[in-house]
């Protein structure tokens, strides 16, 4: 690199060929780098289906032993947090999770509805048909 004389007066720095001002290159983005590092160290990331499974054991166990697994440290993190909800939460509110979760799952049920004329007759469209004059009216 040598400085060179600029247009206005002042010195510019003139990279000769080959030779770069940035020879680390663009730093890698903090998501990026932590995501690949995680996966080196063998961590994945959770899937919608493994928090489905795993809201369907805990479901399905007593409330003592889901709150040993919201209390373990060594749980992941999603499965700590449902443990606790599931512990705190009043019967209303896990019916109402239970609610969402199978929602989530399987999908809200189809709805339908079905629309009728009156008297609950069928809906028949009216066709209404508009005839000009050929002719134009003739003054008399």
């Amino acid at each position: 690199m040598e400085l060179a004389e600029g247009k206005n007066g002042g010195k510019v720095n003139r990279f000769e060929k080959g030779e770069t001002g940035n020879p680390n290159g663009r730093p890698k983005k903090l998501v990026s780098s932590l995501i690949a590092q995680l996966k080196e160290e063998g961590y994945e990331g959770v899937t919608n289906g493994q928090i489905s499974d795993v809201i369907s054991l805990l479901l399905n166990l007593e409330k003592d032993r889901v709150k040993v697994l919201a209390e373990d440290a060594k749980q992941p993190i999603y499965v700590q947090r449902i443990s606790r909800r599931l512990i705190t939460a009043s019967d209303k509110e896990i019916g109402d999770f239970i609610d969402k979760q199978l929602d989530r799952a399987h999908g809200k049920p189809k709805q339908v509805q079905e629309i009728t004329g009156k008297d609950g007759e069928a809906l028949i469209p009216t066709i209404l048909t508009i005839r000009y004059p050929t002719e134009p009216p003739q003054d008399e």
